[in-house]
């Protein structure tokens, strides 16, 4: 069987790494500065899906809320990239710019 997925908008934002703040909605930090054991880097950064589990992310990964709004997911960049593209919005006039004018100004 065939599948194409359904149009719809999707929120979402790039993982930048530890000095990218303020990190993206759902992103957490753990520090394991008290754990040398623990296998990870110093810092290691994570997000929590609708299903309650932490998937740890690196950087570069897009964050995407999950389609019910309860948690987030990574996504690969070229995943992420290949299936989506950028919605970008005109900005808006903001009050008491003349009409007459031309907006956003040239």
């Amino acid at each position: 069987m065939k599948w194409k997925t359904k149009p719809q908008i999707k929120e979402a934002e790039q993982f930048g790494g530890f000095y990218a703040t303020p990190y993206p909605p759902g992103v957490e930090m753990e520090d394991n500065s008290n754990n040398p054991n623990s296998g990870r880097e110093r810092y290691a950064f994570y997000v929590t899906t609708t299903h309650n589990q932490r998937v740890y992310i690196e950087n570069g990964d897009f964050i995407v809320k999950e389609p019910n709004g309860n948690g987030y997911y990574p996504c690969k960049p070229d995943i992420w990239l290949a299936g989506h593209e950028l919605i970008v919005e005109p900005m808006p006039r903001p009050d008491g710019f003349p009409e007459n004018e031309h907006w956003p100004p040239l």
